[in-house]
């Protein structure tokens, strides 16, 4: 048994080979888990410039078969550990190839991805329907392709009630003028628009590059944040249709927002799983309100919250009245003085704090469906 597998049980690929990091001989393997995570054996030390920190490491090495891997970001030491070398964690920004990295081959990307869900739903005896193989999308005059993983009928339920993290499908993209950071901007913006329209977290964990032959080219890993936890689904994605017009009208609204306000949707994405949990309270709903605080202060500069939230409704064609606008100020301004909600029905206000949140997000995206 490998000490990686030894140590932290089961990984979706992993790799054993020799070479060096930071310059020193050494045997290493390399793994990445289901939950995004990477990890790292070495026999040789891995010690950082100063105590508690991460480590910066560069690896190069080979493989089975004369295969390179190469692999450079922060790690730390693993809580547990064997008595010889290093066991290490990814931390932070880290990134690792196997095969030769050249662009210029890659003919189809293959995006390996977690806990997305596409058109289920559950019929009278529990059995999956309006459950297709794949799903085909263009986004912005992009062709891609969503293709069911073979372990996705095992897993979907487990994934559906947040009690685990799972590889589901592929997103599959050809690859035509566009450059490597145009293939991994609309990634990154798929998955951001699925974590927000599903309450999951969903991201792609690595990706395999092929050539026009078929051949693999090479593979590239990150360490990318996934989570089991689920929150409510703010679009309903048991109809394939639904599925096809969420993405096709929100990924060229999400690329221009991005532009002018890089990083918000993707911190929305991860905050939206808290605020639209089952167990509510008053920390849950005064999330709510931040949030639609947020976004409203990137189109406004109106110091008065109401007024921007007024703006934000009209800049975006957000359906808010007088009444709802009045009584989301209200609740907003209890919460963030005394932390409680300004009715005897709580459960009531945060179902009215959570509507105006959803309205103004998909309004932000674009989105016209239901």
């Amino acid at each position: 048994m490998s000490i990686l597998s030894e140590w932290h049980g089961e990984f979706v690929s992993q790799y054993l080979g020799r070479g060096e990091i930071n310059g020193e001989d050494c045997n290493f393997e390399i793994g990445q888990k289901k939950d995004g995570s990477i990890v790292l054996y070495s026999t040789v030390e891995i010690r950082s410039a100063q105590e508690n920190e991460a480590a910066t490491i560069e690896l190069a090495g080979i493989v089975e078969n004369g295969i390179p891997v190469i692999a450079k970001g922060k790690v730390s030491s693993a809580t547990t550990a064997p008595l010889a070398g290093s066991l290490c964690l990814a931390r932070g920004p880290f990134e690792f190839t196997v095969g030769d990295a050249d662009w210029a081959r890659a003919h189809e990307i293959r995006f390996t991805v977690t806990n997305f869900l596409f058109c289920y739903s559950v019929g009278r005896t529990g059995e999956l329907v309006n459950n297709p193989r794949r799903l085909d999308v263009n986004l912005d005059g992009k062709d891609v392709t969503f293709e069911k993983a073979s372990q996705y009928d095992p897993v979907w339920s487990k994934v559906g009630l947040g009690q685990s993290t799972e590889i589901t499908c592929e997103l599959v993209v050809r690859v035509g003028r566009q450059t490597q950071d145009d293939i991994h901007r609309l990634s990154n913006a798929v998955c951001d628009l699925l974590s927000i329209g599903t309450g999951r977290i969903i991201n792609w964990i690595y990706y395999e590059a092929y050539d026009c032959d078929g051949s693999l080219v090479y593979v590239y890993r990150q360490n990318r944040y996934t989570n089991r936890k689920a929150g409510s689904e703010l679009i309903d994605f048991s109809k394939k249709r639904t599925a096809i017009n969420f993405l096709e009208q929100c990924y060229p609204a999400y690329l221009r927002y991005n532009a002018r306000h890089p990083g918000i949707l993707h911190g929305i994405g991860r905050l939206l799983l808290d605020a639209t949990a089952p167990e509510f309270k008053q920390t849950s709903a005064l999330l709510v309100c931040a949030i639609v605080d947020a976004l409203s202060k990137r189109d406004s500069s109106e110091r008065d919250f109401r007024k921007r939230i007024e703006h934000l409704s009209k800049t975006y064609g957000v359906c808010l009245d007088d009444d709802e606008i009045d009584a989301f100020a209200r609740s907003r301004d209890s919460l963030a003085r005394h932390l409680s909600f300004c009715s005897h029905d709580g459960k009531s206000e945060y179902a009215r704090c959570l509507s105006v949140l959803r309205r103004v997000v998909l309004g932000v995206l674009g989105y016209q469906g239901e």
